[in-house]
C-alpha cells in the first residue's frame, strides 16, 4: 500500500497539479485512477482493473460510523457541535446518524429521513428547506423571517421572486403565501430547473394558484407531451371572455297560465 501511493504521488502529482476545487482535482485523480485500471503488467494475462474486480468484495462496504441521534424542539439532529434538519413531521423517529466522509444520514433505523452534506465547520446549522414547508404552510406569516428560506433566497432563480411579488399582487397576503410554499414543495418530485421554467409560463399566463401551475409543470415533464402553445396563444386561451347571461323571464311560461296576470 505504501509503495502504491508513492508510485500515485510521483506518477500523478509531480508536478503538483492546480485546481479550483476539490471537485475538479477529485475528478483529475479519477480519471487518472481508471487510465491505470486499464493498464496490463507484465507478465500479467489481465489489466490491473480486471484483477480488482476479482479480489474486491461482492457487496458494497458501507463506510461510515453509526452515533446514536434525537431531534431538539426546532426538529436539528446535532452531531459534532453543527446540527442537521429532519423533515418537520418525521422528527420523533430520528434515531441513528451514519457519518460519511462527504455526507450525513439521519434513519429511523428502517428508512433514511434526510441527508446532507456533512459540514466540517463548528456550531453550524445545516438546514434543508423542504423539511420546513408543511410547517410554514400553516403559518404563512413566518415565512419571510424562516432562515432556511432566507438561506433559500440567496440561491434560488430570480424568477422565484418575480413570481412570489406577482402572486402578492393578485391575492391576498396569507393566500399568496400559502401558493407559493405549494409551489416550493413541488421540489420533492421535480428539479429546479423545471419549477423555474414553469414560473415563467405562469406569469405569461397569469397563472397565480398551486394546482394550476402543477399541471404546468407536469406538462412540462410529461414524455411526448404535444409541442408547446405560443407565449400569446396561451395567454389569450386564458383570458376572460364576457358572459351573456339569460333572460330569465324565459322561465315564466312553466308557471301556471304561461306567467299571465
Amino acid at each position: 500500500m505504501e509503495g502504491l501511493v508513492g508510485y500515485a504521488r510521483r506518477n500523478w502529482m509531480v508536478p503538483i497539479p492546480e485546481y479550483d476545487t476539490y471537485d475538479d482535482l477529485n475528478a483529475y485523480l479519477w480519471e487518472r485512477c481508471k487510465a491505470e485500471g486499464a493498464r496490463r503488467l507484465r507478465g500479467m494475462e489481465m489489466t490491473i482493473g480486471e484483477a480488482l474486480a476479482i479480489e474486491l468484495p461482492s457487496e458494497h462496504f458501507p463506510c461510515y460510523t453509526l452515533h446514536p441521534a434525537s431531534a431538539n424542539g426546532f426538529g436539528l439532529v446535532t452531531f459534532q457541535t453543527n446540527r442537521y434538519s429532519v423533515p418537520v413531521g418525521r422528527v420523533h423517529e430520528a434515531r441513528w446518524l451514519r457519518a460519511f466522509s462527504g455526507r450525513v444520514e439521519i434513519t429511523n433505523g428502517h428508512q433514511i429521513l434526510a441527508v446532507h452534506p456533512r459540514c466540517y465547520e463548528g456550531d453550524q446549522d445545516i438546514l434543508e428547506p423542504l423539511h420546513y414547508l408543511p410547517l410554514l404552510e400553516q403559518r404563512p406569516g413566518a415565512f419571510d423571517q424562516a432562515k432556511p428560506i432566507v438561506q433559500w433566497q440567496q440561491s434560488w432563480p430570480g424568477v422565484y421572486n418575480r413570481y412570489l411579488a406577482a402572486l402578492r399582487e393578485h391575492l391576498s397576503g396569507s393566500q399568496a403565501t400559502r401558493e407559493f410554499i405549494r409551489v416550493l414543495r413541488l421540489h420533492e418530485d421535480y428539479p429546479e430547473a423545471v419549477i423555474a421554467k414553469a414560473m415563467e409560463e405562469s406569469l405569461i399566463c397569469h397563472c397565480y394558484d398551486a394546482d394550476s401551475f402543477k399541471q404546468l409543470v407536469m406538462r412540462l415533464t410529461e414524455p411526448g407531451r404535444p409541442p408547446a402553445l405560443p407565449q400569446e396563444a396561451v395567454a389569450s386561451c386564458l383570458s376572460v371572455q364576457p358572459v351573456q347571461w339569460p333572460d330569465l323571464s324565459d322561465f315564466d311560461q312553466l308557471l301556471p297560465g304561461g306567467g299571465k296576470r
